[in-house]
């Protein structure tokens, strides 16, 4: 069935989709970014931002959660002291707050960098692979006025 228990009275408020065996083969018509969108079903506000605006705030949120990890291994292996003194100071709390929320900027914008420069350009116009377009020279006849009468 679906995802959601299949108690009687589950069942009847929320009907599957789609049966079990048309998941699989559903997935296959879906854009590629959809199957990476955590905004597609849940909060319903997310899902109608534009894409790029989507793309961006799942790519901060990633950022700040890769922070998160690097503030705590940073704080765990105890990095030139710093555990010992963010223990041990009165604004030490600070401190690793403000490590967290900038090493989350930098975190979130290469993490956005990366996924950007990592998308294809799929528009037909243009060379592809660094091939250059020759461009042939153009001749054109141009009308010219002409004086018969030269001035000495």
């Amino acid at each position: 069935m679906g995802i959601l228990p299949t108690t009687p009275h589950l069942a009847a408020i929320h009907p599957p989709r789609h049966p079990a065996h048309c998941q699989i083969a559903h997935l296959r018509h879906y854009h590629p970014m959809s199957l990476t969108n955590p905004f597609r079903r849940h909060p319903r506000a997310l899902a109608h931002l534009p894409s790029i605006v989507r793309l961006y705030i799942l790519n901060v949120l990633i950022g700040f959660a890769l922070s998160a990890v690097f503030t705590g291994l940073i704080l765990s292996f105890d990095v030139a002291g710093l555990k010992h003194l963010v223990t041990h100071v009165q604004g030490g709390g600070l401190a690793v707050l403000m490590l967290f929320t900038f090493n989350g900027i930098v975190f979130a914008g290469v993490q956005t960098a990366i996924v950007i420069w990592s998308m294809s350009y799929d528009r037909d116009d243009g060379p592809r692979k660094g091939r250059s377009v020759r461009l042939a020279p153009a001749l054109a006849s141009l009308p010219a006025r002409v004086d018969t009468q030269r001035q000495t």
